[in-house]
């Protein structure tokens, strides 16, 4: 009889053991989950501002094709490529708030090219 009562507590230790293995596997994945989770939310966050700066940008381009007018805080630059007759290429250029410079570069009508030339070529329209 003093068998089969050893052999009950040696059960109840390998059982014991495995929940306790267990609890510790689902710990580890649940903090694997959460550090996921505050990368995905930091990368957002990082999108959303990328997104936020290049509208800024590009609402810049779009009026001073149309009107001439400068952004406050975005610097315009003429590029020294060849463009269609009457147009210039013109980059604008803004510091984000992370400190990283996002430019935008389009065509403008050269009579709303005002900014000296800085002998900077680019090859077309597009962003950096």
């Amino acid at each position: 009889m003093h068998g089969a009562g050893q052999g009950r507590r040696g059960c109840r230790g390998i059982l014991m053991a495995d929940a306790l293995i267990g609890l510790a596997i689902a710990s580890v994945l649940l903090l694997g989950v959460g550090l996921l989770i505050v990368q995905q939310s930091r990368a957002e966050r990082k999108l959303a501002e990328v997104r936020r700066e290049m509208r800024v940008l590009e609402t810049s381009l779009l009026e001073l094709q149309a009107t001439g007018k400068r952004s406050d805080g975005v610097e315009v630059q003429e590029l020294l490529d060849k463009s269609p007759t009457g147009q210039t290429w013109m980059r604008v250029t803004k510091k984000g708030t992370s400190g990283q410079v996002r430019s935008l570069v389009g065509l403008v009508p050269v009579r709303f090219a005002k900014a000296p030339a800085t002998g900077a070529t680019d090859g077309g329209a597009g962003h950096e």
